[in-house]
């Protein structure tokens, strides 16, 4: 399955792209491009500005996503400019900072949760 992975190029989204490439799938990074992670997975990036719809709108085009994760909406405005430039009918799903940020510290801290896992 091709999936556009948007933003999420350190950390978090290294690791979900990895876990996507282990079950088969063709992820494609899109991101800002300001920076490269050093540990990044070889698989096809672009760069563009997320808030620029007109080019999050030619990435989708070029990628033909079936699938969409977005790993770096830090705001509804971000969310709502990824969802309006996605093809219509393509399942996303979107990570929140509360998730990520959670997750990065339990990575920082070589794997110490701020809470009890499994969160019910």
């Amino acid at each position: 399955m091709r999936v556009a992975v948007l933003g999420g190029t350190r950390f978090i989204g290294v690791a979900l792209v990895e876990e996507l490439l282990v079950h088969g799938h063709e992820p494609t990074v899109i991101h800002r491009g300001r920076t490269e992670a050093r540990d990044q997975p070889d698989v096809p990036h672009v760069h563009v500005d997320r808030h620029a719809t007109h080019d999050l709108t030619g990435a989708f085009a070029g990628v033909r996503p079936e699938a969409f994760i977005d790993a770096s909406a830090y705001s509804a405005k971000d969310a709502a400019a990824a969802l309006a430039a996605l093809p219509e009918g393509v399942p996303a799903v979107a990570l929140s900072s509360q998730d990520v940020y959670r997750a990065f510290h339990t990575f920082l801290t070589g794997g110490r949760a701020l809470d009890p896992l499994p969160l019910d």
